[in-house]
């Protein structure tokens, strides 16, 4: 009975493994589909306007280039190095919890990328906030 359950719990951590690495597989390829079709469109839609004679129309992916750097707010280190330091602690603590002989080994590598991404922000990305926004 006990061995039963170990071959479950294996087979759990596999379909779990095989759905981490699937999900982003499946995005990039839809993603990079949409795109591929926005092109071919784009492409029927000006040998069309060339074979009729008419005035090329603007490209839609420069307005939609464009539209994306009006809205998008600069990305900065912060976010990212909360979550991945408190995802850190958060493994530590139910480590810690557990009783495991290591328990905060396992949270020491997001904890140290969340560290990373803080110490990055407030050294140097916030120096260059202000020039940007200049």
């Amino acid at each position: 009975m006990h061995d039963s359950e170990g071959v479950i719990g294996e087979i759990m951590a596999l379909v779990a493994v095989a759905m981490m690495l699937t999900i982003p597989i499946v995005y990039i390829v839809l993603r990079s589909r949409r795109l591929q079709r926005a092109m071919e469109l784009l492409h029927s839609e000006r040998m069309a306007a060339i074979e009729r004679g008419m005035e090329l129309p603007a490209s839609s992916l420069e307005v939609l280039s464009d539209q994306i750097a009006q809205s998008k707010r600069p990305r900065t280190a912060l976010l990212p190095g909360l979550v991945w330091l408190f995802v850190g602690v958060a493994i530590g603590l139910a480590r810690l919890s557990d009783g495991h002989d290591a328990p905060l080994m396992v949270g020491l590598i997001p904890a140290g990328i969340g560290l990373a991404y803080l110490i990055y922000y407030f050294v140097e990305e916030r120096r260059q906030l202000p020039k940007q926004a200049s």
